[in-house]
Parts: structure tokens; sequence; C-alpha cells
């Protein structure tokens, strides 16, 4: 296709539930290049080790971290999914 360029989506919390399954099932797709940020690494390798290149690690909820990531990714789509969930 001329002129195509995959989606970049960011999401943010790959760790948690929602986070992870979002982040897999968009990696899976191959219209969209898909960045994930995670707490830490430990977390992080709980992932597919395939994946391990997209994590940005070491964000932390506030605006410095945040905003490291939307300049490392520049992303099309954000999609947070940091927070708690009952």
């Amino acid at each position: 296709m001329i002129g195509y360029r995959s989606k970049r989506v960011l999401i943010l919390g790959v760790t948690g539930m929602h986070g992870s399954t979002l982040f897999r099932s968009f990696s899976a797709d191959a219209r969209y290049q898909t960045f994930g940020t995670t707490r830490d690494e430990a977390g992080a390798r709980r992932l597919d080790p395939s994946l391990q290149g997209m994590l940005i690690p070491h964000v932390i909820e506030g605006e410095a971290g945040i905003l490291t990531a939307f300049g490392r990714v520049l992303p099309d789509v954000v999609i947070n999914c940091i927070g708690i969930i009952k």
C-alpha cells in the first residue's frame, strides 16, 4: 500500500491485567507498532521475550516519566491502563 504507515500505539501500564492483554493483542497485529510502559524490569520479565524491545521501563505515574515515553515513541494512539481495578 502506498503511503501506508503502521499506527504507533503506546500502552501505559502493560504489566497489569488489562495492559498486558492489550499489549499482546496490538503487538500481534501488523497494523500497529506497539510500545508499552512498565514500572520496573521485574514486571517486564513476565511478558514475551520477543516484545522486550518495545518496552519502556521505569515509567512512574508522573509527568516526567510519561513525557519521556511520549517523546521516545511519538504515538498516534495512547491507551492508559495504569491504575487499580477491582
